[in-house]
């Protein structure tokens, strides 16, 4: 595995953003789905969601484009989007501030030397702690840059509200 591989980031991350949402509401955290066996109850997915297995309200991080700087710095960089819908714009509002929230240390600044343990999905789909961790390492997150808050941004074609905010995220393989 590559030390900046972006996949395996990009699902770490979400994980730890699950966890930290719990912590930071009293265990009400976001739920990533860690097993396919599981009906519906995924309020967090990576690149896309499942909508038949999702919650009322889901959040989704992809990548984008964005304005990172990762061409320019030997370190890895990503842009991110956290697109979350639901029915109620209120609740949708509520869960991309919760995402975005994740992202802030105590502190309320964003987060920066952040150990995220390395996450993978084994043959069967089954979210499992990474086996390359044992000579690839966890991961850092150097520093996460805020784009912007949460926002409203419409509806989609389902007539489900929008809400959107982008974040880029330094990061790189902590040596085993």
């Amino acid at each position: 595995m590559k030390a900046t591989d972006p996949g395996n980031f990009l699902l770490s991350l979400a994980v730890a953003i699950g966890t930290e949402t719990a912590r930071q509401s009293a265990g009400n955290g976001l739920v990533f789905l860690a097993d396919p066996g599981q009906v519906a109850n995924a309020s967090l997915w990576v690149h896309d969601a499942v909508e038949a297995r999702s919650t009322a309200v889901y959040s989704v991080l992809r990548t984008y484009g964005g304005n990172s700087a990762g061409g320019f710095v030997r370190m890895a960089s990503m842009a991110v989007q956290c697109d979350t819908r639901g029915i109620v714009a209120g609740d949708v509002l509520r869960q991309s501030y919760q995402v975005h929230e994740a992202l802030l240390d105590d502190d309320g600044h964003p987060a920066s030397c952040w150990v995220i343990r390395s996450k993978a999905m084994d043959a069967s789909g089954l979210l499992i702690d990474d086996a390359e961790r044992a000579t690839a390492g966890d991961w850092l997150v150097r520093l996460v840059r805020l784009n912007g808050v949460p926002g409203i941004v419409g509806r989609d074609e389902a007539a489900r509200w929008m809400a959107v905010f982008n974040f880029d995220v330094r990061y790189e393989r902590i040596p085993v």
